[in-house]
């Protein structure tokens, strides 16, 4: 009897180079979410960021409408296909959301009262000076805030090593979505919590 077939379809947490070479050296299809700290999915966000607005790129999956586009590439003498989305409607929303942050995060700074969470966007969207006279000045970086916005908000990217299709594509990695949701809430159905076990043992027994 063959051997079953096996699709792994992972979000942005699972994304590294080692797991991308294991896949392609098991002969592993895959389909995961690749973070905008790689380089290769902010170039291509640079890439189409002017023209992907176009109606040719316009399409719907799961009622959601948006700009897509793709590409065929190479990972390491590899087939790879970078799949590039942009929602708009997302775009507003998360925008929106930036400029609450990045509000809180301009109060908490000349307050003195900084928060954990938010060190890496007072590094990257702030220029803070310590003035003799003045004290503590805090400015928006605007170059830094524009650049994300233009490269980031509304923008996703995903990879894939046998999904040419950029419709299909998102549809396989919504579909992750929804069955995460189902086991979710077999979980709180069943009030299970994790397992605190160290060994295949304990788990079976």
């Amino acid at each position: 009897m063959d051997s079953p077939t096996y699709y792994f379809v992972m979000d942005k947490g699972f994304y590294s180079e080692p797991n991308l070479d294991a896949m392609y050296a098991s002969h592993k299809k895959f389909l995961v979410g690749a973070p905008f700290t790689v380089g290769f999915a902010c170039k291509a966000v640079e890439r189409h960021r002017d023209r992907i607005r176009s109606h040719h790129n316009y399409c719907a999956v799961f009622g959601d409408e948006l700009y897509a586009v793709t590409e065929s590439s190479t990972w390491k003498g590899h087939r790879f296909y970078i799949h590039v989305y942009h929602d708009s409607f997302k775009a507003a929303t998360d925008e929106r959301n930036f400029d609450h942050i990045l509000y809180c995060c301009y109060e908490e700074l000349v307050s003195g009262r900084h928060v954990k969470e938010h060190a890496s966007y007072y590094d990257k969207f702030f220029l803070v000076h310590q003035t003799p006279i003045r004290g503590i000045r805090v400015d928006y970086n605007e170059e830094a805030i524009s650049r994300h916005k233009r490269n980031h908000i509304g923008w996703f990217v995903l990879v894939s090593n046998h999904i040419k299709d950029k419709r299909k594509a998102l549809e396989v990695y919504r579909n992750k979505d929804a069955v995460e949701k189902c086991f979710d809430d077999l979980k709180n159905d069943l009030d299970m919590k994790r397992l605190r076990i160290h060994s295949a043992a304990a788990m079976d027994a």
